[in-house]
């Protein structure tokens, strides 16, 4: 992946494509973005969908392209997750369909119904069998501290640690994570499903709640309504872990901002 690649066009990338569906496809909009990527909806023979194309970040982050690959053809046959049409994971390219629907905002978590909607979301996740065992916690963060290497990111990276120990990772149990569930990846249309499932992997079902919860700043009450549709999953969550979990999120959040950025 060039070291410019935020400045290629889109004309370039399509040029760049040999399937014919997908060079002839026009521009609806670019979507909004980060780091990692950049993303544009386009109108194609078979329909809408969105082209990806990778940052060059992508590997400090330690993101595997083939492995989410196999998430999202797993998610896809459930109905949680949208259908890959094409991708060329070595040059940072996905076109996946264009699920109908809205992304959440804000407002949608100060509804109870919903609340409840996205925590039997969540149960029925976890209940999939593992698609990719991802690295845990402990390797995440000395992963970004390494990719940083200030003094900042190695003291940030010793309290993620602490909270490590005080969690007792090793003794997690481990399901099917998403492991970045914000209003932005939820998309409603009448039924919930998640997009952006690069992240996604084997993980602590706490932690997955600690993320939606932290990444919206969840009162007790809310979080309440996510827990009341989880409940019946086959691990039970216990609130004083779960905001352990929170925590070390804000750590690892703030990590990888450091390297996205």
């Amino acid at each position: 992946m060039p070291a410019d690649a935020s400045s290629i066009s889109l004309s370039q990338l399509l040029a760049s494509i040999d399937e014919l569906e997908w060079r002839e496809a026009t521009l609806v909009a670019e979507l909004p973005g980060g780091p990692v990527s950049r993303s544009w909806q386009l109108d194609a023979a078979s329909g809408p969908v969105v082209l990806r194309f990778d940052m060059p970040v992508v590997e400090a982050l330690g993101l595997d392209r083939q492995a989410e690959l196999a998430v999202l053809e797993r998610v896809a046959s459930l109905g949680i997750g949208p259908e890959v049409l094409w991708a060329a994971p070595e040059r940072g390219l996905l076109v996946r369909r264009l699920l109908p629907g809205r992304a959440w905002q804000e407002a949608d978590l100060s509804d109870s119904d919903n609340l409840f909607r996205l925590g039997a979301l969540l149960r029925r996740l976890h209940s999939i069998p593992v698609v990719h065992e991802s690295p845990d916690l402990r390797t995440s963060v000395a992963m970004y501290v390494d990719a940083i290497g200030t003094e900042k990111a190695r003291a940030i990276g010793l309290q993620a640690e602490k909270l490590l120990a005080e969690i007792s990772i090793e003794s997690s149990c481990r399901v099917f994570c998403h492991r970045d569930v914000h209003c932005g990846n939820i998309i409603d249309h009448g039924e919930l499903r998640l997009i952006d499932w690069e992240y996604a992997g084997s993980g602590d079902p706490c932690f997955e709640l600690a993320v939606v919860a932290e990444q919206h700043q969840l009162d007790e009450s809310q979080l309440g309504g996510i827990l009341d549709g989880y409940a019946g999953a086959a691990y039970s969550i216990e609130i004083s872990r779960l905001n352990q979990f929170r925590r070390l999120y804000a750590y690892i959040a703030e990590l990888w901002s450091m390297v996205a950025h």
